[in-house]
């Protein structure tokens, strides 16, 4: 290649991914390649004049610099042509191999960090600047991932072999992914590059509320998966477009363009970006799923309650977070007999009436409880449960007595306080937010012996605060920060307790809180019908032992119906409510069998691997295909349900092709199965679900 010599390569192989770094003559730093397996002629699509364009590993906007992108693309940013590459270091700590790359420029110090996990085909970025100036910088763009050139290489068109799958998401429908080539995504290629781009974006404190923060590219004709995950509480951004034929990808947390974030970096001070991290792998989005999971499990094990206990809550078609003495002590019974192994207080408990703009002050009401909770939370430990308790602590009702105390620790844009649906948001970077918390939390427990707390959030900022702030995205990417040392400061004052990350459900569901939460809340929606394809979908996103699914059974459902609503959670967390002190004997027995299944492959179940043998699975679809392979990789469980009159199903599980063993129904309402070679055949009720388990051998 002409001007070969001119390139300095640093060629990385780990854990079966080849990561390949060129340094050219202006030394700039490249990300040439990044490929499961060793791609020896990864060189030769491309120019040696392209590779600038096509092949950045960082992209710095800062306020003044010359912008020599297309449009608003996030492409050639103006820092890029002052970063020099000086050195790098490569470390190992505990959790893999640690890349540093220090570039300089005339005003700042970035360093450009890769680190790999052990054990998984996962590597996470981000970008740690200083400005070692003496004049202030502005940042406005401040790249997590730079990944270009995808598709180049091969016969097709790269907008026809790559195919895009977007997370969409919204309340009570998590989950919803969608598959198009970047043809019928939009991108039509006329010139060496275009001005449009593909762009998925959240701005505000719910990081999940239109869009999952991830996504996988897919490329057909080298069999190839990338999946990306944006380590973020708050705003983030990605985008893909057109260069040369092929396809850049980036990622980011916010930007000023996008969500309102700019950051003045004053002389001596630091700016830490947000994470993402990346997956690759052989194979369609199943395997590379795979790959993200052990990540997952990787970055936050150390949070993950190994006991996986039984919750009951009593919201969900239940008591409907208007709880009392009366009504919550023979649900307390029923749970117990259940098998139940904590009970939650959901909603309510702390007004007589209505409550939504007046939380705050978490206190107990009287009025519900005239002995105190101490009775509600003496009976569930009598019966051998552990209590619970829901709570809303990052905001403050607009009618609540203790507002006007806090008015210098509410979120403020245009000198006005931020109010949405009747709440205010508390900053959490303020020292009288979180002394006020801290007094809440250690009440119930060091008074009640709370073991659980459900922590819901269920407000949106908006694009965050002008207080204490360079931008309303600086001060939301702040609080955002403070928040989740908030969490980790209760674990570390009260280390029985257990948190749950509910926000209206799902709608912030990233790895950022994820990795500071025992359990994840996936949505609102409660029937079996609404839930079966979130229970196929899932592990997309979390891992499958942080998963709380509402188990909802109710009166006027079939058994069919009922074992369809348990089917649901058997291969993640059982959160049961609905109408369980209302359920006839037959009703009630069915549901305690399957909680007592659930006890006896719950260990299975924490550290499985996900499988998706009938591929993405969506909402209007009939049937629901969901597996594990369990963690010594001895069992396969394949949960199988059907929402309508279809109730014939075959199931090819041609990943185990060879390995397959005795297969047996654990829990169902009727029904049956057979085996022929990988081939699974399920007969069912119509409207009904069970649940598999199939010996695996070496």
């Amino acid at each position: 290649m002409e001007g070969e010599n001119a390139m300095q390569k640093i060629e990385i192989f780990e854990n079966g991914l080849q990561m390949i770094f060129g340094v050219n003559e202006n030394d700039t730093l490249l990300l040439l390649s990044l490929t499961d397996g060793v791609d020896p002629d990864y060189e030769a699509p491309y120019a040696q004049n392209q590779f600038n364009i096509l092949f950045p590993a960082t992209e710095l906007l800062t306020t003044g610099d010359a912008y020599e992108g297309y449009g608003v693309r996030h492409h050639q940013c103006g820092m890029n042509d002052g970063l020099k590459y000086i050195s790098h270091t490569d470390t190992v700590d505990d959790e893999g191999r640690v890349l540093d790359f220090t570039l300089k420029s005339s005003r700042l110090t970035v360093h450009q960090f890769y680190h790999f996990y052990n054990g998984t085909k996962v590597v996470a970025s981000w970008m740690e600047i200083e400005n070692h100036s003496d004049t202030n910088v502005g940042l406005e763009y401040v790249s997590s991932f730079c990944l270009g050139g995808l598709g180049k290489k091969g016969k097709k068109s790269f907008v026809d072999k790559l195919e895009l799958m977007i997370p969409y998401s919204g309340w009570c429908s998590e989950f919803h992914w969608t598959r198009n080539t970047l043809r019928d995504s939009g991108f039509n290629p006329i010139n060496w590059q275009s001005s449009s781009r593909i762009k998925v974006t959240n701005t505000g404190s719910w990081s999940g509320k239109e869009y999952m923060p991830m996504g996988i590219l897919y490329n057909n004709e080298m069999d190839e998966s990338y999946m990306w995950q944006i380590e973020n509480n708050g705003s983030w951004h990605w985008e893909i477009f057109d260069c040369h034929s092929s396809a850049q990808l980036r990622l980011s947390g916010p930007c000023e363009s996008e969500n309102q974030w700019w950051k003045n970096l004053k002389p001596g001070e630091r700016f830490v970006g947000v994470r993402a991290a990346m997956a690759v792998s052989k194979g369609d989005f199943g395997a590379v799923v795979r790959e993200m999971t052990k990540y997952r499990r990787n970055a936050c094990g150390h949070i993950i309650d190994k006991e996986m206990p039984v919750f009951f809550n009593d919201y969900m078609c239940c008591l409907n977070a208007n709880p009392t003495t009366q009504t919550v002590l023979p649900l307390i019974e029923k749970a117990a007999a259940l098998g139940a192994e904590y009970y939650v207080l959901d909603g309510g408990w702390y007004d007589a009436g209505f409550w939504w703009d007046n939380v705050g002050e978490w206190k107990e009401s009287p009025e519900r409880f005239p002995n105190g909770l101490a009775e509600v939370f003496d009976s569930i430990r009598a019966h051998g449960m552990k209590p619970g308790i829901w709570l809303e602590p990052e905001v403050m009702g607009v009618e609540c007595p203790l507002a006007p105390e806090f008015e210098d620790c509410f979120f403020v844009r245009h000198g006005v306080k931020v109010n949405n649906r009747g709440r205010y948001q508390l900053d959490f970077r303020k020292e009288k937010t979180i002394r006020h918390l801290n007094q809440v939390v250690d009440r119930l427990v060091n008074d009640y012996g709370i073991r659980f707390i459900k922590l819901d959030y269920n407000v949106d900022t908006g694009c965050g605060t002008e207080v204490d702030a360079d931008s309303f995205g600086d001060g939301l990417l702040e609080h955002n920060r403070a928040f989740l040392k908030w969490i980790d400061s209760l674990y570390e004052r009260h280390p029985q307790l257990q948190i749950e990350n509910c926000s209206a459900g799902g709608m912030r569901m990233d790895y950022a809180s994820s990795r500071h939460f025992a359990l994840q809340s996936i949505s609102d929606a409660w029937r079996y019908d609404q839930h079966a394809e979130k229970s196929v979908m899932a592990p997309t996103g979390e891992l499958p032992e942080k998963m709380g699914i509402w188990v909802v059974p109710m009166r006027d459902q079939t058994p069919a119906e009922n074992a369809f609503a348990a089917v649901n959670a058997m291969l993640h967390r059982m959160y049961i409510s609905g109408e369980m002190a209302w359920l006839c004997d037959e009703q009630f027995e069915q549901l305690k069998r399957a909680v007592d299944v659930y006890k006896q492959i719950r260990k299975d179940i924490l550290g499985s691997i996900p499988y998706f043998p009938c591929g993405i699975c969506l909402h209007q679809d009939i049937w629901s295909v969901s597996a594990r392979v369990s963690g010594d990789g001895q069992k396969l469980y394949v949960a199988v349900g059907t929402k309508g009159e279809e109730t014939h199903k075959q199931i090819s599980l041609k990943e185990f092709s060879g390995r397959m063993g005795e297969a047996k129904i654990l829990f169902s309402a009727g029904g049956t199965i057979s085996l022929d070679g990988d081939t699974l055949t399920v007969d069912l009720p119509q409207k009904g679900a069970m649940l598999i388990q199939i010996a695996l051998k070496n």
